[in-house]
């Protein structure tokens, strides 16, 4: 992963504030947002709909972190912590996505079942 964490602390400070610093730090998240999504399907458009996601989960991490719990400088604590947000919510993605794919075939299955018969 092509991730420079020097300064990631102060990137992540910044870009609470200013939209240019958000992009760029997105930027360099924008590998692993990658990897988490070609984990999750094949398929590119859906691929797409899921780094898509995955960006507005980045937004919503960068905004509602507290900083304060962070010591200055800890870029390796703050590289962890949005590396575990993302992974966390491409799970949950991943069993939401088998849930209605199950729900899908067990639909499927019924309606194999009731066409038997008739």
């Amino acid at each position: 992963m092509d991730m420079d964490s020097k300064g990631l602390y102060d990137d992540f400070r910044k870009s609470k504030d200013s939209q240019e610093a958000c992009y760029a730090l997105i930027c360099k998240f924008e590998p692993l947002i990658s990897k988490l999504a070609r984990g999750i399907t094949e398929d590119y458009h859906e691929q797409e709909d899921i780094k898509q996601e995955l960006r507005i989960t980045f937004l919503h991490v960068v905004r509602q972190c507290p900083l304060e719990h962070f010591k200055d400088g800890a870029d390796r604590a703050v590289l962890i912590y949005i590396t575990k947000s993302l992974r966390n919510r491409s799970h949950q993605m991943q069993n939401m996505r088998n849930k209605t794919w199950k729900t899908f075939v067990d639909e499927q299955s019924d309606d194999f079942v009731i066409d038997k018969i008739r």
